[in-house]
Order: structure tokens, then C-alpha cells, then sequence
């Protein structure tokens, strides 16, 4: 799990490909893993590097705050611990955000900026609001276009908003659903609804197992099996016996061979 200490905690981050760099930053309470489709693709030819924000997945939380700003020096200490002079910054929502802030601060630090559905200041129907976790001891920041909406409320729907995250993140790795069989609306949403009805009969079988599943290994197990005749409320009990042996018909002819 490579970390590096920077400031007061240690970030999380991922180094793929040789090349010239490249940092990829994603958005507001971003994983690295958010890019992991453009890291295959472009660490064939650079030198690829992406993290966790502070506080989320595998990076520390710490008690400094979590401005935009902050993100930044972040992304800053993190180039000068890999000894990364200078570098392509691609940069998403929140960390469209923070690649402006480093074109500003420390251009010579960039080769070039890519911004990708961000914004370039607040404006009257935008707010920064702060909500404390009692569980974990925290003070989460959010940005949101909800003017009257309590700090508790927009929240939880951010915390909604995460689970719909996995969710399709599940439906990509589980069913690579990679790209569309059509281009029209019609043929979007058939492919979309049948890879839900596909999720929701995964998930059905995974909660009435006894076996205590992950959902990617039942999925690429349930593969294995489609050209294999067993009883399913057997097998996903107790996978790992062989298919019973069908007993012999009396109306199975012999070859003769001999």
C-alpha cells in the first residue's frame, strides 16, 4: 500500500506506466481508483500517478480542514516526494478545482492542464457548508448548489449519492459493461435495465447463500457454471463439490466400438 507522509497525514496513491507524467485528480471525496479506465489506457505511454483525497479511502484523515486549497498542497507535496519536476494535471469537478489553483500558484510545475466539468469561482447559487461526524470525529466540508437545505441533510445525500457510486461501479467490474450495443435512447436503456435485472438476481442469490459470497467472485463463478446441468440452490451453498453424475438412461444407445 504505498503512502506518503505530507503534512499532517499520509496520502494513498497509485504509480502505473513509464513516461512522461501525468496526475489525475479527481472530484470532491475522490478515490484513485476513480480513474481506473484512463490509467490503463494512458499508462501505456506515461507515467501515470493518482491518489486519494485526505480523509478518504486509504489516505489519513486529518484535522487541518479540507479546502481547496489545501488539496492542492497536497498535490504539490505529493509530485515533490515522487521527484516530479513537472507534469500534464487532469483534473475533475473538485479537482478541476485544484489543477486551477496549481496553474496559478505553480505553473512552471505544469506541462498542461486538462479540466473536466468543474467550475471557475462561487456564485450566488453556490455554498460551502460543514457538518460534523460525531461518529468518526470529523468536520466534513461540502460545496452545493442547495441554498436551503441543512448542513445534516445535503449529507446524507451525499452519503446516498456515494452508495449509487458503488453501485455502478459494481454493475462496470462485475458485468464489464464497458460500451453500448446501441446508440438511441431506446437501446441505452434497454442495455442499462438489463444489467440492473442482471445485479438485482446476482444479489438475490448472494443474499439467500449460505456460502458468504463476495459479489465479484459469485459472479465470475456463476460464469463457469452456465454450461453445467446442477441443482443452483446446491451449488451456491456448497460451490466447491463436483456436478452430481447423471445416472445412465436405459434408453442411452451403445455405441458399438469394437
Amino acid at each position: 500500500m504505498p503512502r506518503i507522509v505530507i503534512g499532517d497525514g499520509a496520502l494513498y496513491y497509485e504509480r502505473q506506466g513509464v513516461g512522461f507524467p501525468v496526475l489525475f485528480i479527481s472530484g470532491l471525496s475522490g478515490f484513485a481508483s476513480f480513474w481506473q479506465d484512463q490509467v490503463a489506457a494512458f499508462a501505456r505511454k506515461f507515467d501515470v500517478v493518482t491518489h486519494d483525497h485526505r480523509g478518504i479511502g486509504q489516505s489519513d484523515v486529518t484535522r487541518s480542514g479540507f479546502t481547496v486549497d489545501r488539496m492542492a498542497a497536497d498535490v504539490v507535496g505529493l509530485m515533490d516526494a515522487l521527484e516530479i519536476e513537472r507534469a500534464h494535471i487532469v483534473g475533475h469537478s473538485t479537482g478541476g478545482a485544484i489543477a486551477q489553483i496549481l496553474a496559478i500558484e505553480h505553473p512552471k510545475r505544469l506541462a498542461s492542464v486538462v479540466l473536466s466539468a468543474t467550475w471557475t469561482k462561487p456564485d450566488a447559487y453556490f455554498r460551502r457548508i460543514e457538518f460534523y461526524d460525531e461518529e468518526r470525529d470529523r468536520v466534513l466540508v461540502f460545496l452545493t448548489n442547495h441554498l436551503e437545505l441543512a448542513a445534516a441533510t445535503v449529507a446524507a445525500i451525499y452519503k446516498e449519492r456515494w452508495q449509487i457510486e458503488l453501485f455502478f461501479r459494481a454493475l462496470k467490474q462485475s458485468l464489464r459493461v464497458k460500451t453500448f450495443v446501441g446508440t438511441s435512447a431506446n437501446a441505452l436503456k434497454t442495455q442499462l435495465w438489463t444489467a440492473l435485472i442482471a445485479m438485482l438476481v446476482v444479489k438475490y442469490l448472494q443474499l439467500r447463500s449460505t456460502f458468504g459470497w463476495s459479489l465479484s467472485n459469485l459472479v465470475a463463478l456463476l460464469r463457469q457454471q452456465l454450461f453445467v446441468y446442477r441443482d443452483l440452490w446446491a451449488w451456491i451453498d456448497d460451490p466447491f463439490q463436483p456436478p452430481p453424475i447423471p445416472e445412465r438412461s436405459s434408453e442411452q444407445l451403445t455405441l458399438q466400438l469394437s
